[in-house]
């Protein structure tokens, strides 16, 4: 008696017109998905179940797993919308029957930056990321100037030091090595490493491109020390401090041979001389002091009031009032270095 009441319930919930007949039983299912998308982006999986019936709750699969579901339209079609992350294959299934399967391949995203400024002789990197990280392998490609080419396979990620000696323009390429499903990326980056700013002073490899550059323009350049002169103490014997005014050089001697190679200035100024001969540090003063002809840093006197002394400004000229003017951080070394007693000759 229930089962009737409950059937009559139903008859007159669904009206004959709305009500699928006994021989409309779903017999096929379509799904369709466009062929290729981008990694997160929206898509529409579309498709079909026939016989046509509304309501039918449809079910996307990716494999095995559940991802999205949906209702079909009165002429029995439906339409689902996914942020697409895996490439499938999917399918659906409704009524208990299934639809072929479709598979979406998935382009990721590829990141890449150069770090650093593009000067010569400056830190440069590149870092390459790509997203998801399971889309596959980032491959890195440098082509130098010459054709030299280095090339290193990474995982989702890569971080490569690009080296900047010498001023020239090269090519970076990234691309990745896509798994089954994903889209193969390929990126490139043309860099082009600009000159340094020099300054006087600068020892940097780069300073020899920069003469080498100059010489190809037809500047006159001075030597780059490819054939460089070894300097010879003028007295070969014993251990005693050389000072040659004509160069400009002061020399410590240990047994005959240079030890040290130094820039001086000597007297330069009308009325006053540097003296030479041979003399001995008599008197030396570890600081700042006093003379009639300035304030000298750490001086080393070797006769009268002549002496061996630090400046922060030693041009490569004379330009003293006659003592023997040294950079600061060498006087530092030689007070240090020079005992009371040390033969100093000037020629």
């Amino acid at each position: 008696m229930r089962r009737l009441l409950l059937l009559s319930v139903l008859l007159l919930a669904f009206p004959a017109a709305a009500r699928p007949a006994a021989n409309d039983i779903a017999t096929s299912l379509t799904l369709s998905a466009p062929g290729s998308t981008t990694y997160g982006h929206q898509v529409d999986f579309v498709g079909r179940i026939s016989p046509a019936a509304p309501g039918v709750h449809v079910r996307l699969l990716r494999g095995s797993t559940f991802v999205a579901g949906g209702y079909t339209n009165p002429d029995g079609s439906y339409r689902i919308q996914v942020d697409v992350a895996r490439p499938g294959p999917f399918h659906a299934e409704a009524s208990g029957i299934a639809s072929p399967s479709v598979t979406v391949r998935i382009i990721p995203q590829l990141a890449v930056t150069i770090v650093g400024p593009r000067v010569a002789g400056s830190p440069l990197q590149l870092r390459a990321t790509l997203t998801p990280n399971y889309a596959g392998a980032v491959r890195v490609r440098v082509t130098r100037s010459g054709g030299r080419t280095f090339a290193q396979l990474f995982g989702p990620s890569a971080t490569v030091a690009l080296g900047t000696s010498s001023v020239e323009t090269f090519q970076v390429v990234v691309e990745t090595i896509a798994k089954p499903g994903f889209a193969s990326v390929t990126k490139t980056v043309p860099v082009s490493l600009r000159p340094p700013t020099l300054e006087v002073g600068d020892k940097s490899p780069l300073v020899a491109e920069f003469l080498r550059q100059l010489s190809a323009l037809g500047y006159e350049i001075p030597s780059k020390l490819a054939d460089p002169i070894v300097p010879k103490p003028r007295y070969a014997s014993g251990d005693h401090i050389e000072v040659d005014k004509a160069r400009q050089v002061l020399f410590i001697v240990r047994a005959g041979a240079v030890k040290l190679i130094s820039p001086v200035s000597t007297a330069g100024i009308p009325g006053y001389f540097t003296p030479v001969g041979s003399f001995a540090i008599f008197r030396k003063v570890d600081g700042y002091d006093t003379s009639p002809l300035g304030i000298l840093y750490k001086p080393m006197y070797f006769t009268g009031g002549y002496a061996i002394h630090g400046n922060p400004s030693v041009p490569p000229y004379p330009a003293s009032h006659g003592c023997i003017r040294v950079p600061n951080f060498v006087i530092a070394r030689l007070f240090t270095s020079e005992p009371y007693g040390e033969q100093v000759i000037v020629y």
